[in-house]
Formats: C-alpha cells, sequence, structure tokens
C-alpha cells in the first residue's frame, strides 16, 4: 500500500470525524509536481496524524511526519509531503 492509500485509510477509517481531506498539492518550489496533501483545521490535521502513527508506526515513521511543509490558507491549514509523490487512490 502506498502512503496515499495509506492517508486516505487513515482519515476514513476513524470512529471520531475530523474534517480533514486528502489532496493532491504542488506547493512553494515544487513547479507542478504534484505530492501527498490533507487539509483541516490545526486541530483535527495533528489528530488524524496521531492516529497514522498508531495505526503504522513503521509506515508512518517520524522521520516522514517531520517533513510537512505547512501552508495557512485562511482557517484551514494545508500540510503536505514534497518527497511523497501523489498517487490516486
Amino acid at each position: 500500500m502506498n502512503t496515499v492509500k495509506f492517508m486516505n485509510e487513515v482519515i476514513n477509517s476513524t470512529e471520531l470525524r475530523f474534517d480533514v481531506e486528502l489532496l493532491s498539492y504542488s506547493g512553494r518550489g515544487m513547479f507542478g509536481k504534484e505530492c501527498l496533501g490533507i487539509t483541516g483545521d490545526f486541530r483535527d490535521l495533528l489528530a488524524v496524524m496521531i492516529k497514522a502513527f498508531d495505526m503504522n508506526e513503521e509506515f508512518f515513521s517520524v522521520k516522514n511526519f517531520l517533513r510537512v511543509i505547512r501552508d495557512n490558507m485562511g482557517l484551514n491549514e494545508v500540510w503536505y509531503w514534497p518527497h511523497i509523490p501523489w498517487e490516486e487512490v
């Protein structure tokens, strides 16, 4: 399973409903390349990341988590990982 599919599973598998969406994202300096991104408010994004780590500590390592880049989009944020290419779910 790739990381994009795993994150989709995390977002949709939780018994709690988080207002987090999975998306392809092209951040600053990516020149149109798309990567894994998630969007929502800070609290929900953090809860999803904790759930991802809880579901599979090895698959979603702290090393990957720490490479996240955040963009503020008004009320929500986008967290994205330029080193994880987007793959359709």
